[in-house]
């Protein structure tokens, strides 16, 4: 800079980095695009990234650290629910006609906890999970889902449960939550693929992917899914059977009453209360 040049106010520099900035990130949709729902259910192999980290705070420190050895298995369900829809999975090196991105950061939430006698000293037996799902097809704006969950630090904790090491943080229970990334998984799954996929979903041992499956089938409405909600609601899983008469009621088609009229008499009242109210929708 020549001497006696008035240097640009630093406000202003950070203002123009910003614009910058916003220009170069890639613009996302909440909404899919029919032109990327279309590529994305003729394409014949999709690519999956995946990338997740870990992180706590200790007690002693004011910075935040990575967890060693944490781990959730997005790729796994991911790659078992893609599956389902009958696509080809590649790793994050091969080359596909899409790519099904999965950003998320899950942190181990500490506090101090005094039993009657003894200090347990600082713990985590709380979680926070948030993230991002993305298609992303060449050449159309990507479709962005987002997924969160928190789990909160119980009042008062009577045993320890190996909390004091941030590993086993209820990281488990954030990703299972109805806001977190298997439901919203399973969301995109339906809205890409539809019905059949999801279908084919309740196939697989997995009962939190099959649980969630069973949620989207109710949320996309699609008849065809009735069949195979019916025969869920005489699963052995009580919280299956809850979701398929919840689904039933939404799709709302008088073909499904004698079956949610049968499960009146089921014996978990759940089930029972939310095939009544599936009937109560279809007039009954």
């Amino acid at each position: 800079m020549a001497e006696g040049t008035p240097s640009r106010p630093r406000w202003r520099r950070w203002l123009i980095a910003i614009a910058f900035a916003g220009l170069a990130a890639p613009a996302l949709a909440e909404v899919p695009s029919p032109a990327l729902i279309a590529r994305l259910r003729a394409a014949e192999s999709v690519r999956l990234e995946v990338a997740a980290r870990f992180l706590y705070t200790p007690a002693d420190e004011a910075r935040t650290r990575p967890i060693p050895g944490a781990a959730l298995p997005f790729a796994w369900t991911a790659g078992q629910m893609l599956r389902a829809a009958g696509v080809r999975v590649v790793g994050p090196e091969a080359t596909a006609e899409a790519v099904i991105v999965v950003e998320a950061e899950a942190r181990a939430i500490g506090r101090r906890y005094f039993a009657k006698k003894d200090d347990l000293g600082h713990v985590y037996p709380g979680a926070s999970l948030a993230g991002e799902i993305r298609a992303v097809v060449p050449g159309l704006v990507p479709w962005r889902v987002h997924f969160a969950a928190t789990l909160q630090p119980p009042v008062a904790l009577a045993i320890d449960r190996g909390y004091a090491d941030p590993a086993n943080a209820p990281f488990a229970e954030a990703y299972a939550a109805v806001t977190s990334f298997v439901a919203r998984l399973a969301g995109v799954i339906g809205r890409i693929w539809g019905a059949p996929a999801l279908i084919r979903a309740l196939d697989l041992a997995d009962p939190l992917i099959r649980r969630y499956a069973v949620k989207a089938l109710g949320d996309l409405g699609d008849r065809q899914a009735i069949p195979a909600l019916v025969a869920t609601l005489a699963d052995g899983d009580p919280v299956l059977r809850r979701e398929a008469a919840w689904a039933l009621g939404k799709i709302g088609d008088p073909s499904a009453e004698r079956a949610l009229t049968k499960a009146l008499t089921d014996r978990d009242a759940d089930v029972r209360w939310f095939a009544n109210w599936a009937l109560a929708r279809l007039g009954r």
